[in-house]
């Protein structure tokens, strides 16, 4: 049974969330609280009691010691954060500022 004192809200929908480190580069990695087993990353807590995950992968698919599976908080929120369209390319861009004089290079 996993201890309900590391768990957070999720700012967006509200649902219980555990914050965790990732293992290759130690980003902040929201994944749900309960065990799954469609997720895609294994989950463990270090003796200093740090939450780590890493990514079932082709390299590691299986858990291993006292992982458990856990799927990403993002793919089941109820309120994800949206993307942003990215603009065509045909919309003029908004300048300020002046622009700075080429560069002459010293002269002899």
């Amino acid at each position: 049974m996993l201890s309900n004192a590391g768990l957070a809200r999720c700012d967006r929908c509200g649902d219980p969330i555990r914050w965790t480190l990732t293992d290759k580069n130690r980003a902040r990695q929201a994944v749900n609280p309960e065990p799954d087993p469609e997720g895609t990353r294994a989950v463990w807590t270090t003796v200093t009691g740090t939450v780590m995950s890493r990514a079932l992968d082709r390299e590691r698919p299986t858990l291993e010691a006292a992982e458990w599976q856990a799927r990403v908080h993002v793919s089941t929120c109820g309120n994800p954060p949206t993307r942003k369209p990215r603009s065509s390319g045909s919309a003029q861009r908004r300048r300020s500022g002046v622009r700075p004089a080429r560069w002459q290079g010293w002269t002899r």
